[in-house]
This record gives C-alpha cells, sequence and structure tokens, in this order.
C-alpha cells in the first residue's frame, strides 16, 4: 500500500528542512518545500502552487496526535471554522485562504503566503521597543481590520490577537494571520475556553469573548510592542509606568482599552479608532498660520474697538435751548434772565437764529 502524505512527513526529518530529493505533494498540486513550524492544532508548511506559477503559499495541516477523540474532534470543528471564516473575509489585512480539503483521513488549509516575520520576532530582533508612530501606525492598520470584521455579516470575534499572530510583510503592512479560534459571534451563544495568557480579557476565561474582547487583546499588544515586557494576565496595562517618555493620550489610550470592566473599554472598534488620533492643539500649527491667526485676531480687536467707539459718538446729543424755558418759573426768574444773558453774551453774532430766539417776548415776560 503507497504510504501517505502525512506518512512521508512522519518518516522524514520534520525538525529541521525536509530532503531535497523528497518530493511531497498534496492534491497533485500543492508541492511540500519546507516545514516552518508548529501550533496548538496545526504544523505549518511552506508549499509551491504547481497549477499557478508555483507561488508561493502556506499548507496548514490539522494534528492528529490527540489522546481523546472529543478533542479531536473539538479542533477539527476549529479547522472547518478557520476555514469558512477565512473564506468569507476579504481585507488587505487578512490573509487570504485558497483551499481546504481532506486527504488520507487528514485535513489541509492552503493559505496565502506573507514574507516576512511576525511582530514578536521582530521586537526582539530590534532589541528594543518600538517608537510610538511606529506603533501607531501598525495600531491603526489592525483596528481597521477589528471595524471590518465586528461589522461584517455575521460578526467575527479574532479572540487571539496578539503580536505573533500579526505579520509584517515586505510592504510594511500588518497581516493578521491564525484565525484557529477565530467564530462568528453570537451574543446567545457561549463561547469556548481558550485564551491567551497576558492577551485575553477577564470574560474570555468564562468563555464570554465578544467584539470588546479583541480591544482589550490590542491594548496588550499595543503595551507589549512599546515596552518589550509581556502584559501580565488581568491586569489594566500602562505602558507609561515602563517608560515614562511615552505620551500620556497614548498611555491613556492602552489604559483604558486594557481596562478589567468591559463597559470602561472603548465599546467598539470605530471609537478607538477615533481615540487613537491625539486632539489637535495650537502649538502644533505652522508658523505661517500662526502669523495670520494673530494678524486676524488683531484685526478682529480693532473692528470691536472701531464699533464701540462710534456708537459712543452716537449717544451724544447737541445741547437744544428748547429746553430752557421750562426751567423758569415766577419765582427766579431774575436767576433764569442772568443765565440767559450769560448764555447770549457768548454768541458773537446776535443776528444768529439761536439769539432771536432767546429774544423771544415770552422768555422776558416777567423779567421786564
Amino acid at each position: 500500500m503507497a504510504s501517505s502524505f502525512y506518512d512521508k512527513l512522519q518518516d522524514s526529518d520534520t525538525s529541521s528542512r525536509l530532503n531535497e530529493d523528497m518530493v511531497l505533494c498534496l492534491q497533485n498540486r500543492y508541492e511540500i518545500i519546507d516545514l516552518i513550524g508548529g501550533g496548538g492544532m496545526g504544523t505549518i508548511y511552506l508549499a509551491s502552487d504547481l497549477r499557478l506559477g508555483k507561488r508561493k503559499c502556506i499548507v496548514k495541516k490539522l494534528k492528529d496526535d490527540f489522546f481523546k477523540d472529543e478533542d479531536k474532534e473539538k479542533a477539527l470543528t476549529f479547522f472547518q471554522r478557520e476555514a469558512q471564516v477565512l473564506s468569507s473575509l476579504q481585507h488587505p489585512n487578512i490573509v487570504h485562504v485558497f483551499d481546504f480539503f481532506e486527504e488520507d483521513n487528514n485535513y489541509y488549509l492552503i493559505m496565502e503566503y506573507v514574507e516576512g516575520k511576525n511582530l514578536e520576532e521582530l521586537l526582539f530582533e530590534n532589541g528594543k521597543p518600538f517608537s510610538e508612530a511606529q506603533v501607531v501606525n501598525w495600531a491603526n492598520q489592525i483596528i481597521d481590520v477589528l471595524v471590518y470584521i465586528h461589522n461584517h455579516y455575521p460578526p467575527v470575534i479574532y479572540r487571539d490577537l496578539k503580536p505573533s499572530n500579526i505579520m509584517l510583510n515586505d510592504q510594511k503592512r500588518v497581516k493578521l494571520i491564525d484565525f484557529g479560534i477565530a467564530r462568528p459571534y453570537h451574543a446567545d451563544e457561549d463561547n469556548t475556553h481558550v485564551v491567551s495568557q497576558g492577551y485575553s480579557p477577564p470574560e474570555q476565561y468564562w468563555g464570554a469573548s465578544e467584539p470588546r474582547s479583541d480591544l482589550y487583546s490590542l491594548g496588550c499588544t499595543l503595551y507589549f510592542l512599546l515596552t518589550g515586557q509581556e502584559p501580565k494576565a488581568l491586569q489594566v496595562c500602562s505602558p507609561k509606568n515602563i517608560n515614562n517618555e511615552i505620551c500620556d493620550h497614548l498611555d491613556l489610550f492602552v489604559q483604558r482599552a486594557t481596562a478589567q470592566d468591559i463597559w470602561l473599554r472603548y465599546q467598539s472598534a470605530q471609537e478607538m479608532q477615533e481615540a487613537l488620533v491625539p486632539p489637535q492643539r495650537v502649538s502644533n500649527f505652522p508658523a505661517k498660520y500662526k502669523s495670520i491667526l494673530l494678524i486676524a485676531c488683531l484685526i478682529l480687536f480693532l473692528a470691536v474697538i472701531a464699533i464701540a467707539f462710534m456708537e459712543l459718538l452716537s449717544t451724544q446729543s447737541p445741547v437744544s435751548t428748547s429746553a430752557i424755558p421750562n426751567q423758569i418759573n415766577n419765582n427766579n426768574s431774575l436767576t433764569v434772565s442772568k443765565q440767559i444773558g450769560n448764555y447770549v453774551s457768548e454768541e458773537n453774532n446776535l443776528d444768529e437764529p439761536g439769539a432771536l430766539l432767546i429774544r423771544d417776548p415770552k422768555i422776558f415776560k416777567n423779567a421786564d
């Protein structure tokens, strides 16, 4: 009986590179090139698609070394669901799935090959945390993915967001990989108790993960990228406690994302996306805009002063002599006459209309 593909892999030295003279091919199409690694439920291989110009791809094979049949059935459920979820998602920051099949009682998932390294590997290679600007750039891309999957129909929760599941390709764009425990979200359905210590929120420990759980995991991921330290399980993360040079805005952003009470976190990926942008400050304006703003304020101030001055002038009325008769009575006619005489004496020309008005006989009736 011919050996199956899996038997050949078991006979080969899978702890190192595959023998160059050994040709392992699935479906007469996917030629295995190398062993990449293994995870909790699958083994990952690099392969070549012989039907599409030997395009590189990833072959993920479901493990079958489970002690209990029920564990294998659960793993198979996850594996099939990963294929279904990935096939329904089309986003530039999500790894694409090309094929899913069974062969020789083993299950395989064929996915897009992302040439690059994950963010955990890059940080260790870098030897220090990443800059705030770089982390914010990656955060924006990841949040964009969360907005997409959380608003998908039906909504999808990732449930395993962490640095090792975020690849950086050669175009410097992030790619989310390993949707092994991702699932469509239904509010009335219990979730499986699957956690990643330090990155999973409290509710995921008792099987109640939901879209806001992914926001928590992202906050923990940002903490790791900013500090180089693994987040502690079930604790609010504050990167500023590790690196005091981290800005307050980003520190508060991570703290709120990792709040233990789900209602204290951001309530959606959209809200988180808006909150990531720091508030604008006048000090950030270019110098030329500052000058324009200053001149505009000065012009506005002078205009207000001018308007106020004009209003003041308009309220000033000329002296009216018509009010003088009302001030005369029988008991003080002489005093009034003197006042009038003084007023008239100030007039240089008695022929003016004002002087004739003052000489009105009615005014001097009692004075005579």
